[in-house]
């Protein structure tokens, strides 16, 4: 999983969502680059780009030499040792954020060698669009045709990609999948009889 934002309740929700179903069939792992701090469900550790305190000139040689079940526990995998890729970021492409182009052309750079190593590409964020900027639909475009699914979960989402180019047939629409998650909820009898309500932090933040 890449794109998660750990400060975004939906991100870390469909995080454990995803480890939920998956957690018992595939070791499940997050992209160290895109979380500052995650509590790690089971069954998931942080994909690591490099071991830290290890000299670059070692890390090939562990990569070779260090059997996959170690490699795997740090998070340091290579290529062909990853069945895919699940994109989650929340809310990344789409006009409000035409500042993250520079991140958009490195993942579809990342997506391109995936791609070459025959991985799969599912793309999972909360929202998409809209599209109106020429920067960003030039920059997404290339994204979209290496996609191997594309899954928005609202009907405006789902338009906003048709409207880039109705000739995808990798863009399926699906519900929220966040709601599948499953509590385990602490005190359940002391808290069976009341509501909780979690403000979103853009609540917080342009409240009086």
């Amino acid at each position: 999983m890449e794109g998660i934002f750990h400060a975004n309740k939906g991100d870390v929700l469909m995080a454990m969502a995803i480890e939920q179903r998956l957690g018992s069939e595939y070791h499940v792992l997050i992209d160290k680059r895109s979380v500052n701090s995650f509590r790690l469900q089971r069954g998931m550790s942080y994909l690591s780009s490099y071991l830290p305190g290890v000299k670059k000139h070692i890390e090939p040689f562990l990569r070779s030499n260090l059997p996959i079940h170690y490699r795997q526990m740090i998070g340091m995998l290579n290529a062909a040792e990853i069945d895919g890729i699940l994109e989650c970021s929340g809310f990344q492409y789409s006009d409000q954020w035409v500042s993250l182009l520079p991140i958009i052309r490195m993942r579809l750079s990342f997506y391109t060698r995936m791609k070459q190593h025959g991985k799969k590409i599912i793309f999972l964020p909360q929202a998409f669009g809209p599209f109106r900027k020429e920067k960003l639909r030039h920059a997404f475009l290339p994204v979209l045709e290496i996609a191997d699914l594309v899954i928005p979960r609202d009907k405006v989402s789902f338009q906003y990609l048709q409207q880039l180019d109705s000739g995808f047939s990798s863009i399926k629409l699906y519900p929220d999948m966040t709601v599948l998650v499953k509590a385990m909820p602490q005190h359940s009898d002391k808290w069976s009889d009341r509501v909780c309500f979690i403000p979103n932090q853009r609540v917080m933040e342009h409240s009086n």
